[in-house]
């Protein structure tokens, strides 16, 4: 595999990053999961704007030309002879001092790799098993708004999944608040509405989550945020996740309990693959201005 770091192409076996770098000792850092379909990018400029949101909060000075970046996380693709996967974008803080302190960390590192995406059904969404787990998400704590390279609770969570034999982890926070899973968003139906907790009980602001608002809306489908807790989710009509690598996941049963499957959530499933093939296809985004909101 070719990798890239910091402007440069590289085989994966001459790629190094140093083991002082702050990423690497800490998780000091931000990254990206994006899908790349037809040699294209699908929502680069929203993955690209929550990116820059969480080096800002996490403090991180970069300096990007976000035109040329794609340039090459295109170049990038080519180059592995993949038209479809999974782009991972980590920014890092860099190397620094020893010690928690930022201070002499002043030149963030960039790395981009390619990897493949899942065999997807674009008809019919998977069916997942899921556990609720023992590890909680702090209230309150803005830190769990952001993708940053510290994901000891999501692998933890994971981890029980696994032991477990469950596909998916769903986190709870210390409000008993049900925010997300390990690695996706979730959603529920009730008497035909798609609901899906607020940002402010420690869920992500995934990009996949926002793009199924936009087909709800689209649909005349009813959603919006709500908060519910974990034994709440038992008595709805249809549990369903999102995330980028699989688009729309159907949930079947929570802590071994069968759960109702939502036809709403096939429907999504559906277009939203459909929408990444219209806004991926035949499209030449490298003679757009892909710079992310905001950026001059």
């Amino acid at each position: 595999m070719i990798v890239y770091i910091d402007g440069k192409f590289l085989p994966e076996t001459e790629a190094k990053v140093s083991v002082l770098d702050r990423s690497f000792m800490y998780g000091d850092g931000v990254f990206e999961t994006m899908l790349l379909f037809n040699f294209s990018i699908f929502r680069w400029r929203e993955h690209i704007d929550r990116l820059l949101q969480g080096a800002r909060f996490l403090r991180i000075n970069t300096q990007i030309n976000f035109n040329e970046l794609y340039k090459s996380a295109i170049e990038l693709a080519k180059r592995n002879n993949m038209p479809k996967g999974l782009l991972r974008l980590q920014l890092t803080r860099g190397v620094g001092l020893r010690g928690y302190s930022t201070r002499g960390a002043n030149q963030p590192s960039l790395i981009m790799t390619i990897h493949p995406m899942p065999v997807v059904d674009f008809n019919e969404p998977p069916e997942w098993t899921a556990i609720q787990s023992n590890y909680l998400i702090p209230a309150g704590n803005p830190l769990f708004n952001y993708k940053s390279c510290n994901k000891l609770i999501n692998i933890l969570a994971k981890q029980e999944a696994d032991v477990f034999q469950f596909d998916e982890a769903i986190l709870v926070n210390t409000d008993g608040e049900v925010c997300s899973c390990s690695g996706a968003n979730i959603f529920y139906v009730k008497a035909g509405y798609v609901l899906t907790p607020p940002i402010e009980c420690g869920a992500l602001p995934g990009i996949t989550r926002q793009t199924v608002f936009e087909l709800c809306r689209k649909l005349g489908i009813h959603f919006g945020e709500n908060i519910i807790r974990p034994q709440e989710l038992l008595d709805t009509d249809g549990v369903f996740l999102t995330l980028t690598s699989w688009g729309i996941v159907n949930l079947t049963s929570i802590n071994g309990k069968t759960i109702f499957k939502s036809e709403i959530a096939e429907i999504l499933h559906k277009n939203y693959w459909q929408l990444v093939m219209e806004e991926t296809e035949n499209i030449s985004h490298l003679e757009q201005d892909i710079r992310p909101t905001g950026a001059s």
